[in-house]
């Protein structure tokens, strides 16, 4: 940069005009900078809407098959709207999300227009509830007034065996996580049959034995 002594007028004038012949390269730089910091939050803006986008993977119509799938028995609209938030399979904005996503169920499977997944009403002591279309005619409480009879089981199993049993699961041998589960159990019992039968034998020996 050049230099000037204080009331040097010529040398002042030359100062000014190379500092204005600066300021375009100068501008140019904080025009480069602008450009790439509003590049980068336009990204990161599309990166976190897609992000928010993906938090929701399903609607509360196929959410409430899944979980009907999985717990094998009709269900009230209000009972599979609290599992589905709890997972965070559906969101609400609602005031009252529950009753907001099982209003949702309700008038799908009345007005059959947005029902798909398709679901039925089906009648019971417990009153109207919710229900698959296979349950109408082989075991729906609206022929025979009666829930499937089904019993929870708790086990605690190995990481591997797990692994397994998801590995089944995902070959679709069954349409749920239980029903796969207890097919692998059908399956297991069948061919330890005899081993299960010559024990009851041994058993019985040993008490005609006393």
């Amino acid at each position: 940069m050049q230099k000037c002594m204080l009331g040097d007028v010529g040398a002042e004038r030359a100062l000014a005009k190379h500092i204005l012949h600066q300021r375009p390269l100068l501008y140019s730089k904080i025009d480069l900078f602008g450009l790439t910091l509003a590049s980068f939050l336009f990204i990161l803006f599309q990166t976190t809407k897609q992000t928010v986008r993906k938090e929701v993977f399903m609607t509360i119509q196929e959410a409430a098959y899944k979980i009907l799938e999985e717990m094998g028995k009709p269900t009230s609209s209000k009972e599979i709207s609290r599992i589905a938030l709890e997972r965070r399979m559906v969101s609400s904005t609602a005031k009252d999300p529950i009753q907001s996503h099982a209003q949702t169920i309700e008038k799908n499977v009345r007005d059959d227009i947005y029902n798909s997944p398709k679901l039925v009403f089906l009648n019971s002591s417990q009153g109207r509830l919710i229900g698959l279309p296979a349950w109408d005619s082989s075991r729906s409480p609206a022929t025979d007034n009666k829930i499937p009879n089904l019993s929870e089981l708790r086990i605690h199993v190995s990481t591997k065996l797990l692994e397994k049993i998801k590995l089944a699961e995902q070959a679709k041998l069954k349409n749920s996580f239980d029903e796969t589960v207890a097919f692998i159990l059908t399956k297991g019992l069948s061919i330890l049959s005899p081993e299960i039968k010559k024990g009851l034998m041994e058993q019985l020996d040993s008490l005609n034995s006393l």
